[in-house]
């Protein structure tokens, strides 16, 4: 069986929206879905915050 390597790819949210916005329907699920996306994004912030704050003290 081959190995295989993890290969880490960066996530331009952004850019990912922009693109995945031309698609039908898409506008209309990601609109429906803002607040849990807001929530989610507010608890890794959230999260990441804390870390640091560990990592520091």
């Amino acid at each position: 069986m081959t190995d295989i390597k993890f290969k880490p790819v960066r996530h331009n949210h952004k850019t990912f929206v922009e693109k995945a916005s031309k698609r039908k329907g898409f506008v209309e699920a990601y609109d429906a879905l803002a607040l849990n996306y807001q929530l989610a994004n507010q608890m890794i912030e959230a999260r990441s915050r804390a870390v640091q704050h560990k990592l520091r003290g």
